[in-house]
């Protein structure tokens, strides 16, 4: 996935410093394929983060510089809800969660628990909108992650 930011060193921070998410060395597309989205010679530095089973490309356009979002822009404007985060054990979720708050970002509302799962919404200061989900493994089929017959 693929994610246009207006500041890769502020993103970089929130992803990487604060939620944990691991560089990678990954490259997902080279320079020649701005084309393709029809920004041919664009100039541009990118970031991308190995999320586990996705890969997440950070990219911050120099020349054409990004627009700015039109006033009450969300994410899911583009069709995709929000970045989400999973956990396979709930101290590693709230400890992300405390990290982000004690980093000055917000959430939401304070986790909801609801014994088999827990979730949270944080959004980052460039407002993008990050789920952190703890799925107790045996409430994953219900939740949908895991395929049943």
């Amino acid at each position: 996935m693929t994610l246009s930011v207006p500041d890769l060193d502020r993103s970089r921070r929130f992803f990487v410093d604060t939620l944990g998410v691991p560089e990678s060395g990954t490259v997902l597309h080279a320079p020649g394929h701005e084309a393709l989205w029809g920004l041919a010679g664009a100039c541009r530095e990118t970031l991308v983060l190995d999320a586990g089973d996705v890969f997440l490309e950070l990219v911050r356009y120099d020349d054409p510089v990004g627009r700015p979002w039109p006033e009450g822009y969300r994410i899911s404007d583009q069709g995709l809800l929000n970045v989400a985060l999973g956990f396979r054990d709930p101290a590693s979720f709230d400890a992300v969660h405390r990290r982000a708050l004690e980093a000055g970002y917000r959430a939401n509302w304070r986790p909801l628990k609801l014994g088999a799962w827990s979730v949270v919404y944080l959004e980052d200061d460039q407002g993008f909108s990050v789920e952190l989900l703890f799925v107790r493994p045996w409430y994953e089929a219900r939740m949908g992650f895991r395929p049943e017959p």
